[in-house]
């Protein structure tokens, strides 16, 4: 699939170039192609002036007889993305010389040449062989233990709706701060990043410890630097110990890509010290664009380890750190053995069936689709309450 293809984000909109459509939590609007032509331009070099007559060659072949295509396409976009001239949030105008998209676009598959698996500790790639969790044993019978099984399950699995509509009933009938966390990641992952804040400060006023995590996941998918970094010390510290300029470089990193050589730099040094958690690996990796590391190190990691369950919860999230359009996304399919659940439970929120991929997947019955009890805190946000 080539770049401009692929989907990307500007601020809180998902953009889908092959659809022309864009999303806002709960808000789509559908764009002409040639505003969407306009808008893939300019996120190709977002942060960059991009001239109008490199615009009129690139969208029109340089058959627009004047710049007024142009000016009313980049006016419908503003429109779309609830932006004006006046304010210039999105799309900043250069008198007589072109546009700039002032939020970034992450590459989101860059290939730095990084084995993932070098941060990893030696002979611990864990395989799938253990005997499948016993429910029996790991839940009692109340509804609250069922919903939260059912919940864990549909969102692994991508139907993020099912999944949040278990949530919101756990939250209302019991509303602890796990509760309401595990509410607002979900509200995250379904476009509404508003209600996820919401209930994310709720939360941590309750005591759930992962807050930050996920403020700092928002942030970084709405383009945020600023509070990014704030969040960044406590939100990386759930996972390994670092330094605030470690986890200010980490954290620029995802937003420039210049800064991705001083990032491995940092990742080597924590590396050395001790060995880094998969699911950190995983997270950041993605996060700076270096999709095809990141999938390494998922295939490595052994999801039956209830602390590597949330390697799920990435392939579902919304614009920023989107894996499905990956040629790789097969084999993460493979390796979580998400076909055998899709077969039994038909078509998820994105369209994807058993079928879509053959029949790679694990076949019902092996115990790839378990999820243990203590996997439910990790599943939605990436860690577990105390």
């Amino acid at each position: 699939m080539k770049n401009e293809e692929m989907t990307f984000n500007v601020g809180p909109w998902t953009v889908w170039p092959v659809e022309g459509r864009i999303e806002n939590g709960a808000v789509q609007r559908q764009l002409q192609p040639k505003v969407m032509a306009v808008l893939s331009r300019l996120a190709r070099d977002a942060g960059k002036v991009v001239l109008r007559d490199q615009l009129l060659a690139d969208v029109w072949n340089g058959r627009a007889m004047s710049d007024e295509p142009l000016h009313r396409c980049v006016a419908a976009l503003r429109a779309a993305l609830g932006d004006d001239s006046a304010r210039q949030r999105y799309i900043q105008t250069l008198p007589r010389r072109g546009y700039r998209l002032l939020h970034s676009v992450p590459q989101l598959f860059a290939d730095d040449g990084v084995d993932g698996s070098r941060w990893l500790e030696p002979g611990r790639f864990d395989d799938f062989a253990s005997t499948p969790d016993d429910p029996a044993l790991l839940f009692t019978p109340d509804g609250f233990a069922i919903r939260q099984r059912r919940a864990i399950d549909l969102a692994r699995h991508g139907y993020l709706r099912e999944a949040r509509e278990e949530l919101r009933w756990l939250a209302d009938r019991q509303p602890s701060g796990a509760n309401l966390g595990w509410l607002a990641s979900s509200e995250f992952v379904n476009g509404d990043v508003r209600e996820a804040r919401r209930l994310a400060k709720l939360a941590a006023g309750m005591g759930w410890k992962p807050a930050d995590n996920l403020e700092y996941e928002i942030a970084i998918f709405c383009s945020d630097s600023a509070r990014a970094l704030h969040h960044a010390v406590p939100a990386l510290s759930i996972t390994i110990k670092v330094s605030d300029e470690q986890a200010r470089l980490l954290t620029l990193a995802i937003f420039d890509a210049t800064c991705r050589g001083k990032a491995y730099e940092i990742l080597d040094e924590l590396a050395a010290r001790s060995p880094l958690p998969p699911v950190m690996l995983y997270r950041h990796l993605l996060l700076m664009g270096n999709a095809h590391a990141a999938i390494d190190i998922a295939l490595h990691a052994d999801i039956r380890n209830p602390v590597n369950a949330c390697l799920f919860y990435y392939l579902w999230v919304p614009g920023r750190f989107s894996l499905r359009e990956h040629p790789r996304f097969g084999e993460l399919v493979e390796r979580f053995g998400l076909t055998a659940f899709w077969r039994e439970r038909g078509t998820n929120d994105f369209g994807m069936t058993a079928e879509t991929f053959g029949h790679r997947g694990h076949p019902a019955g092996n115990g790839r689709d378990s999820c243990s009890r203590s996997s439910v805190d990790a599943v939605l946000v990436g860690t577990r309450e105390p």
